[in-house]
């Protein structure tokens, strides 16, 4: 019984120091921007949170809140809203004094709230998801400025292809 406690405790030490050893780790810093285009299509806040780094490659997540028209057909306050989700992956090519450039891949979805005309002329609110791909570089300033420029490719209702830009300016902390 002794030696199978020895053994399971050297075991557990030594799998203890080898997982130390692994360069992975989190990288919890967090992005506050606003993109013109991109998967939102017009406009977007956005909120970007770093969650894993290995070496110079990076695992994120977003999260924002766009608009398309604030007014519906019949000129009445009804916005549409998009949603988009996503992960992205950076890998880091350029550290510099005066800042980080990465290059971005990106994917995710978009959740999309509109509104139309029923049958009867009147407004009628729908719901669709789209898909979309992005890929760019970012830039991040030492003051923590971050900007992007990325081509998009969107998947309107994970169906028909469009292709769109992106162009995007925030502040990110660490």
């Amino acid at each position: 019984m002794k030696i199978i406690l020895i053994i399971s405790l050297s075991l557990l030490c030594v799998l203890q120091l080898n997982a130390q050893k692994d360069s992975t780790h989190l990288k919890r810093y967090q992005a506050v921007y606003i993109e013109i285009g991109g998967p939102s299509t017009i406009a977007s806040l956005n909120y970007e949170m770093g969650l894993l780094q290995k070496k110079r490659l990076k695992l994120n997540v977003r999260i924002g809140l766009g608009f398309t028209r604030f007014k519906d057909f019949s000129i009445a306050f009804n916005p549409d809203i998009t949603v988009p989700i996503g992960l992205s992956t950076m890998l880091l090519l350029l550290d510099r004094n005066k800042g980080i450039l990465h290059i971005e891949l990106m994917g995710g979805n978009t959740i999309s709230s509109y509104v139309k005309a029923d049958n009867n002329y009147q407004p009628h609110r729908e719901f669709d998801n789209h898909g979309y791909i992005s890929a760019g570089p970012s830039w991040t300033f030492n003051k923590g400025l971050y900007t992007r420029l990325a081509y998009c490719l969107l998947l309107e209702k994970y169906k028909t292809p469009l292709h769109w830009g992106g162009i995007s300016i925030g502040y990110k902390f660490k």
